[in-house]
C-alpha cells in the first residue's frame, strides 16, 4: 500500500467511466490534500465499480429528476469517510444485503454479472475498510459509504 492523493484518484476513475456518466452532473467534494493509504489499482477498481453502478441506476431510473452523483470525502478522527451518492431510485432495504452476495444482480440479463459488489467488499476488507449502504440525504437515491 502507498499514500495516495485521493482527489486525483477519484478524477482518474471518472475519466475511465466517462461514457457511463455522460449526461450526469458529477460533483466532487474531496479536499486537495486528502490522502488515503491504498493499493491504487484496487481502490480505483472499487471507485469505478461504485460509480458505474450509480450511473447505471440513474440511467435505468424512470423518473425525470436531475441526474446527479456526489462524491464526498471527509475525515473523522483520522479515518476516511468517502461517500458516493446518486439520484437514482435508491435500493430497497430488503435488497441491500443481497446486492453484496455473489451473482446477485438487479440488472437485466446480460447486463451484470453480480460479481462487482463482492469484489468491492473483498478489496475494502483487505484495506481494513468497510462499506455501508444508506439512503442519499442530498440526492434522493442510494449512498455507498466507505469508511477506513
Amino acid at each position: 500500500r502507498m499514500r495516495e492523493a485521493l482527489k486525483p484518484l477519484v478524477e482518474e476513475c471518472l475519466v475511465i467511466v466517462g461514457g457511463r456518466i455522460k449526461g450526469i452532473d458529477v460533483s466532487v467534494e474531496v479536499g486537495e490534500t486528502m490522502e488515503v493509504d491504498v493499493i491504487r489499482s484496487q481502490f480505483g477498481q472499487v471507485l469505478m465499480n461504485l460509480l458505474a453502478n450509480a450511473a447505471d441506476a440513474i440511467h435505468e431510473s424512470t423518473h425525470d429528476d436531475a441526474k446527479a452523483i456526489l462524491i464526498r470525502a471527509t475525515e473523522h478522527e483520522g479515518r476516511l469517510e468517502l461517500s458516493i451518492e446518486d439520484s437514482g431510485p435508491g435500493i430497497a432495504p430488503e435488497l441491500r444485503a443481497k446486492i453484496l452476495e455473489p451473482f446477485f444482480t438487479t440488472k437485466a440479463v446480460g447486463k451484470g454479472t453480480g460479481l462487482g459488489m463482492p469484489i468491492v467488499l473483498r478489496i475494502l476488507e483487505e484495506h481494513d475498510m468497510t462499506l455501508s449502504i444508506e439512503d442519499s440525504t442530498s440526492l434522493g437515491g442510494a449512498c455507498f459509504k466507505i469508511r477506513g
